[in-house]
């Protein structure tokens, strides 16, 4: 299956569930796991969330038509007192943002260049996709990645996946495990050092 088969409907679905993903591993974080290392290199848990809460906090900015910059170095403090809460109003109106009649198919000016919506849609499933494993892993725990949404993530990134490495967010794709399932092949052609 191809990214043009899934229709709008199904890739908001991807967003609602990958970002209630997200959500349930923020909500169980506590104390001193905020400041647990991630395998995302020098991130914490607190630089991944807000990684996650300053991505969705642009998406109704683009949607009405506002310029938003490229985002390199992300401050915890976005958070707040109360990071849940502060994911929760980032994420709900993301969702809302591209959920609009015909937001999808509308171009925007992004900081990598004038994509469409289901381009952006398709970046923002993966974050909260991908980094609900990150911060499941600090927490020393494992979670099974949804398999639909990760073969929509798998077919989203592999036409890219040769430039990855070098765009600097990514590290080089690693060989998946034998009979590794969907969510486990979408990591390692992200770079993650999966447990052995």
């Amino acid at each position: 299956m191809g990214v043009s088969d899934y229709t709008d409907d199904q890739l908001i679905d991807f967003f609602v569930r990958s970002s209630a993903s997200f959500g349930e591993q923020v909500r169980e974080v506590d104390g001193d796991e905020w400041f647990a290392p991630t395998p995302c290199a020098d991130w914490d848990v607190r630089m991944v969330v807000a990684h996650v809460v300053i991505g969705d906090a642009q998406l109704p900015l683009l949607v009405n038509g506002e310029k938003v910059a490229l985002v390199e170095e992300f401050e915890p403090s976005v958070l707040g007192n109360n990071p849940l809460a502060a994911w929760r109003g980032t994420a709900l109106a993301a969702i809302r943002a591209l959920a609009r009649p015909g937001a999808l198919a509308e171009r925007y000016e992004h900081p990598i260049g004038h994509i469409t919506g289901r381009r952006i849609i398709g970046f923002r499933i993966t974050d909260s996709l991908v980094h609900t494993w990150d911060i499941a892993r600090a927490r020393g725990l494992d979670v099974l990645l949804d398999p639909e949404i990760a073969e929509y993530c798998l077919d989203f990134w592999q036409p890219m996946a040769a430039g990855l490495p070098a765009s600097g967010f990514f590290g080089p794709p690693m060989a998946p495990p034998d009979g590794a399932d969907p969510g486990l092949r979408l990591l390692s052609l992200l770079g993650r050092t999966l447990p052995t």
